[in-house]
C-alpha cells in the first residue's frame, strides 16, 4: 500500500478516536438535554469511520461487501442528529418513540435493500478498484440509494434549521454554540454531496468519514469551551413553559400602547 493509502487510513483512525471519545463523554452526561442524541450521533460516526478504515484494507470481495454493509449502519447518524436537535432546543414533544420510529422507517428499509442487493438493482452495484493499495469500491447508484440520500439531506436540513433558529429566538445567547454545531454538521455533508453528485464514482475514496474529524473538533470546542451541555437552550424553553403553565393567576399581555 502506498504512503497516501496509509495516510488516509490513519486519518480515518483519528476520526474514529475523536468521535468515539466524544460519544463516551456525552454518554456520561446523558441526563442533560441533548446529550443522549449527541452521544448516539458521535457513536454512529465512529462506526462509519472505524469500519471504513478496516474495509479499505480488505481486498476479498465477499468480506469487503460485508464490511461496507456494516459501515452503513453508521449512516443512522442523521436520525441521531435530529433527536439531538429536538432535545437540545427543547422540542421534547417531537422527541418521542413514535415520531422517531416513523422517521426511522426509510433508513431501516434502506438497510434491508443494502443487505439484499444481490437480488435486485435498486440500491447499487459495486466493483473493487485497488487504488493506492486500498480496496476502494466503485459504485453505480440505483434509485433507492438516491431516494435515501435525498431523505437524509432533508432530515439534516431540518435539524440544522432548528439549531440555527436558536440564534434568532434567544437574543444571540446561543449563537456561538449554534454556529459550531451547524458547521460540524454541514462540513461532512458538503463532502458527501461532492462525493455523490460531483466526483466521478470510484475516482476517490469516501471523504465524508475523514471530515468527521473536523466535526469532532467543532463539537469538542462547543463542549469544552462553549459549555454545550451547561448552557442548554432546552432548559430555558422548558423552564419558561413550565413556569407559565403552573401559574394560578391570570396573565394579560399588552403592547407598548397598553392594548391587550
Amino acid at each position: 500500500m502506498t504512503a497516501t493509502g496509509w495516510l488516509y487510513v490513519g486519518l480515518l483512525g483519528v476520526s474514529a478516536v475523536v468521535t468515539g471519545t466524544l460519544a463516551v463523554y456525552a454518554g456520561r452526561r446523558r441526563q442533560e438535554p441533548g446529550a443522549f442524541g449527541f452521544a448516539g450521533m458521535m457513536a454512529a460516526e465512529t462506526v462509519w469511520s472505524g469500519t471504513y478504515a478496516v474495509a479499505l484494507l480488505v481486498h476479498d470481495p465477499a468480506a469487503r461487501t460485508v464490511l461496507e454493509n456494516v459501515k452503513w449502519l453508521g449512516t443512522c447518524v442523521y436520525l441521531w442528529l435530529l433527536l439531538f436537535a429536538f432535545e437540545y432546543t427543547g422540542h421534547d414533544e417531537f422527541a418521542t418513540r413514535r415520531v422517531l420510529g416513523a422517521l426511522s422507517v426509510p433508513w431501516v428499509a434502506s438497510i434491508g435493500l443494502l443487505w439484499t442487493k444481490q437480488w435486485h438493482d435498486l440500491w447499487w452495484s459495486t466493483t473493487i478498484d485497488p487504488a493506492h493499495g486500498l480496496a476502494i469500491l466503485e459504485f453505480a447508484y440505483g434509485p433507492a440509494f438516491l431516494a435515501h440520500t435525498l431523505y437524509s439531506y432533508v432530515i439534516i436540513l431540518l435539524a440544522s434549521a432548528l439549531l440555527l433558529r436558536l440564534v434568532f429566538v434567544s437574543d444571540y445567547l446561543y449563537a456561538d454554540q449554534s454556529a459550531l454545531l451547524v458547521f460540524g454538521i454541514l462540513a461532512p455533508v458538503g463532502f458527501n454531496v461532492a462525493d455523490i453528485a460531483i466526483l466521478e464514482p470510484g475516482a476517490v475514496v469516501d471523504l465524508t468519514p475523514v471530515v468527521f474529524t473536523v466535526s469532532g473538533l467543532a463539537f469538542g470546542y462547543a463542549l469544552f469551551r462553549r459549555r454545550l451541555f451547561d448552557l442548554v437552550p432546552a432548559t430555558r424553553r422548558l423552564g419558561r413553559n413550565a413556569a407559565i403553565g403552573q401559574l394560578e393567576t391570570g396573565v394579560v399581555i399588552v403592547d407598548t400602547r397598553h392594548r391587550v
